[in-house]
């Protein structure tokens, strides 16, 4: 099943995410292949996977963590049409 992922910042406001800037606009959420892969687009863009093996790849995930320290995220399932 198709999902949609929801970040959702420290003082408990919700962003739906979405390709480049996260969105307010439920209709501009990217639509994941599966709440797993939602999950780990969540957890790219806060900067925890560590993937990087570029020092500018590491620099932006540091950057990303700092900056995301305390978000959270959930995921919401969708009829695929």
């Amino acid at each position: 099943m198709k999902a949609i992922g929801i970040l959702i910042s420290p003082t408990g406001e919700e962003w739906f995410d979405a390709y480049g800037p996260m969105s307010k606009d439920k209709s501009k959420a990217s639509l994941f292949a599966s709440a797993a892969v939602a999950h780990g687009a969540a957890m790219n863009r806060f900067g925890r996977l560590k993937r990087g093996f570029w020092n500018c790849e590491t620099e932006h995930e540091a950057k990303a963590e700092k900056e995301y320290r305390g978000w959270t995220n959930r995921v919401e399932e969708v009829q695929s049409t």
